[in-house]
């Protein structure tokens, strides 16, 4: 573009100097300078323009090895979760063959030995309930039933507490199992 422009300069002096007008040589080498400064200008413009591609393809690089990292995260995550669903999902087949052991400390038994037993006192909840330490409801929780959970009962205490081989839970909302109704 500069080329372009001393072209048409010295075009122009050329008319002038053709239309009887003298063109001297300080005119000459300042309408060079303003040519030499206006390059010079044009290539810092090219070169910021430049070095701002290179800065912003870096940045788009950074961006896209942050994205690859969480993906890759993301997936550990959803593959930990995948293992822990079909974890859970066996234990709930072994729940519902049955009854086993569950990690919250109380033993679901099946229906037909509840019924069996000769001493009549398990019961099955009939709400999810709060086990306590001491036979108060203000005494501390140190861990739950289930809603239809099979516990047995060994005493009911005055303040309406049942006590079970895990702790104390309001009788409330326990229904005798194995009993003749009459």
């Amino acid at each position: 573009m500069a080329s372009k422009v001393i072209v048409a300069l010295l075009l122009g002096l050329s008319v002038n100097a053709f239309a009887a007008e003298r063109v001297t040589m300080e005119e000459l080498a300042k309408a060079m300078e303003l040519l030499i400064v206006d390059a010079k200008k044009q290539k810092n413009e090219i070169q910021s323009v430049k070095d701002g591609s290179e800065k912003n393809s870096a940045e788009v690089a950074s961006e896209i090895e942050n994205l690859k990292q969480q993906l890759s995260a993301l997936k550990e995550k959803n593959e930990r979760a995948e293992k822990s669903h079909a974890a859970l999902q066996a234990k709930i087949e072994a729940l519902s063959k049955g009854g086993a052991v569950d990690n919250r400390r109380f033993v679901i038994k099946p229906i037909k030995e509840a019924v069996a037993s000769p001493d009549g006192a398990l019961h099955k909840t009939t709400a999810r309930l709060k086990v306590h330490s001491e036979p108060s409801m203000e005494s501390p929780t140190i861990s739950y039933l289930p809603q239809g959970a099979i516990v047995d009962v060994f005493e009911i205490h005055k303040s309406g507490m049942a006590k079970t081989g895990l702790g104390w839970v309001s009788k409330y909302y326990l229904s005798p199992l194995g009993k003749d109704k009459k």
